[in-house]
């Protein structure tokens, strides 16, 4: 692995990487037509409208830039914005990929595994985070591995605006990165950390105002962290399952308390269920992680199911491999990936988990898994070429 900040992967690559993700994903689209929305989509596109009308989110589980966005380029619009955004972000795993391995082989293969992806094609046509969320983040990720840490503080504060995931780890994001390019001292390390409080501080500043007039209190986020600690944590759900119909009591229980209270009442009795039955939670989580990190999405058509699986498997067996022959040097600069990985993996398998939920570290998988790939690829290319020599 390579330092490779002030270099790139060559632009007819990016550009090729571009127009082939950008084209499976029009073709996509127009052959699916008006996709089928999930009942997120209903809400992203109410508090879009309240926030424009009367300055308040209809919803209290949401962060505002999807909704927003969603409203700005209406419910058909977005989805051709999602298609640019989405192959976008196929070039961001080839330029991620190439930071990691110093690589131009790397970055082909990273940007065609993204750029195929039926699971990344399929979202970007889905009224749902997961496309924006996935941007945003692999591309703080290329900027901050580019030494650009206004640009990467920029984009993280705008995923955690769409999607709140990684919000507790940034400023270990932020000094992660600092050991990776070897800034070991104090001083660097709190100006890299200053700069992204008031990035933070900066881009969340009118969310929190709408907090406050919204619920009289002081939310940092939003009030959805109740309902994702409580969803698969509660009696009826080990009645029931996955029902998401069938758990409409627990979504809708304590709200009587108000959206602060309730939210609070929902992540106690979390605990208090938790607490009561360790050996429970215990394989509960271990379920959830198995389902956290499937490669079958779960799809009622068998065919989907594996094409999927054959599309993630080797995106997951050489970012395995990669990470198993690691030195102590690749292993400084995975950090930032690693600790998201990790990070996120804990989360869900504590609380709850959907195979959509894992869809954001896949592109960080596709570049990790580039890395190996392009080294096999260069010793074929070395044993082809050495064996007329030989004989």
């Amino acid at each position: 692995m390579t330092e490779t900040s002030g270099q790139a992967p060559p632009a007819r690559l990016l550009w090729g990487v571009f127009m082939l993700a950008l084209l499976a994903r029009l073709a996509w689209q127009l052959a699916v037509g008006t996709p089928t929305d999930w009942p997120d989509t209903a809400l992203y596109i109410a508090d879009g409208n309240g926030l424009f009308a009367a300055g308040r989110a209809v919803s209290d589980r949401y962060m505002p830039l999807y909704p927003v966005l969603i409203h700005l380029t209406g419910p058909d619009g977005v989805l051709w914005l999602q298609a640019v955004l989405s192959a976008l972000t196929a070039v961001l795993v080839a330029l991620l990929a190439f930071q990691l391995s110093g690589s131009a082989a790397a970055a082909a293969i990273g940007g065609l595994f993204a750029a195929v992806n039926p699971v990344l094609i399929f979202y970007a046509h889905m009224r749902l985070t997961e496309t924006v969320f996935a941007l945003l983040l692999t591309g703080a990720l290329a900027a901050f591995y580019g030494r650009r840490w206004g640009a990467g503080s920029v984009l993280l504060v705008l995923g955690i605006l769409t999607r709140p995931a990684v919000d507790l780890i940034a400023p270990l994001l932020v000094l992660a990165f600092c050991v990776v390019h070897g800034e070991w001292r104090w001083r660097p390390m709190v100006r890299r950390l200053g700069l992204y409080a008031a990035v933070y501080a900066g881009l969340m500043a009118p969310w929190w105002l709408h907090n406050i007039q919204a619920y009289g209190s002081f939310v940092r986020l939003d009030l959805g962290d109740g309902i994702v600690m409580r969803l698969e944590n509660n009696p009826l759900f080990d009645r029931v399952g996955l029902d998401f119909p069938a758990l409409g009591p627990v979504t809708g229980e304590f709200d009587h308390l108000g959206p602060v209270a309730a939210n609070a009442a929902r992540k106690a009795a979390a605990l208090a269920y938790i607490a009561a039955q360790p050996a429970h939670y215990l394989e509960r989580c271990l379920e959830r992680f198995a389902r956290f990190w499937t490669p079958v999405p779960g799809s009622a058509k068998a065919a989907v199911n594996l094409l999927a699986a054959a599309a993630i498997l080797p995106v997951f067996l050489g970012a395995f491999v990669a990470l198993a022959r690691a030195d102590g040097r690749q292993w400084r600069r995975l950090l930032p990936i690693l600790l998201i990985v990790l990070y996120l993996t804990a989360v869900h398998s504590a609380f709850h988990a959907l195979p959509r939920y894992r869809l954001p570290l896949d592109p960080l998988l596709m570049a990790v898994a580039a890395g190996w790939y392009a080294t096999l690829l260069e010793r074929r290319r070395a044993g082809l070429a050495s064996g007329p020599a030989a004989s």
